[in-house]
């Protein structure tokens, strides 16, 4: 029985999720993610910042001065956070944009 509702909660926040990111205008960076002891410790978050803007994004750090349209309205901007699934031989990183 508890599968089964796990599977339709999954179902059900599926389909409510956003599938389209054009539809946010920025993309704010954390000066300093999880995994990481010090902030833009091996330029992690200044590199994910260039690349995002590389591929066509607007990207901000954290601690950058923000448009005046972002600070009014934090709605505009997806934030990016790392999930790591690391296992004993591999090291798999996942950007994940909310």
């Amino acid at each position: 029985m508890r599968k089964i509702f796990f599977v339709l909660s999954l179902l059900t926040v599926s389909v409510f999720a956003q599938k389209n990111i054009n539809n946010y205008k920025y993309i704010v960076v954390p000066n300093k993610f999880d995994f990481v002891n010090k902030v833009d410790q091996y330029q992690t978050s200044s590199l994910t910042k260039f690349l995002f803007n590389k591929h066509g994004f607007t990207a901000f750090l954290a601690g950058d001065d923000l448009p005046s349209d972002l600070v009014e309205n934090r709605c505009l901007a997806l934030t990016a956070v790392v999930e790591i699934s690391s296992s004993l031989f591999t090291t798999k990183n996942v950007i994940i944009l909310r």
